[in-house]
């Protein structure tokens, strides 16, 4: 096995490297600002139904004017939709990405701050992982009244529940008959 030496940084390295590393913390600030700002104009285009003039679906919309999948887009409403309960529920520090709600949003809205501030202890004070958080949600779902034998939430299990909601809730809004197959799917996934 051979051993890595590290090697120290010139000063002028150091300060490249200082440099660099504020161009990264600043562009990773605006690339956050920008998929909130994502998130929130697509939920309101979805929810308004702003792209009936040239689309039939939300769905057309994203996958013909943006080349994007609903299950994406839905994501970035979704990302958007939770951190802004969480500021609002007086959470100091929100998700920074999307994929950090992603198990948040199997709980109830009333549970997510508690998770949320779980999950950043479990991290130590910092900023954690979607992993971390799912691994908290899944303690949280483990205690409540589901049996034993449920299984944790996957990301499978998470866009789906997403998934099945968003369906549920536009056929609600359309007046669609829902087929029983989807019900069905929607009554194993909810249970």
């Amino acid at each position: 096995m051979t051993t890595l030496t590290l090697k120290p940084l010139t000063k002028t390295e150091t300060k490249q490297l200082a440099a660099l590393e504020e161009n990264v913390k600043t562009g990773l600030a605006v690339v956050r600002d920008q998929q909130y700002k994502i998130g929130e104009s697509l939920l309101e285009i979805r929810d308004k139904r702003l792209y009936r003039a040239d689309f039939r679906t939300f769905e057309d919309y994203c996958k013909n004017r943006w080349d994007m999948s609903k299950t994406h887009a839905n994501r970035h409403i979704s990302w958007t939709s939770t951190r802004q309960q969480l500021l609002e529920s007086g959470i100091e520090m929100p998700p920074a990405k999307e994929s950090q709600t992603r198990a948040l949003n199997i709980l109830p809205e009333k549970k997510r701050g508690e998770a949320w501030s779980k999950a950043i202890a479990a991290n130590g004070g910092k900023m954690p992982t979607a992993k971390i958080v799912t691994e908290v949600v899944r303690s949280m779902e483990s205690k409540a009244a589901r049996p034993v034998q449920s299984p944790a939430p996957t990301t499978r299990y998470v866009n789906h529940t997403l998934m099945m909601r968003d369906l549920k809730r536009k056929a609600e809004q359309n007046g669609w008959d829902i087929p029983k197959a989807a019900l069905k799917f929607l009554e194993m996934y909810q249970s």
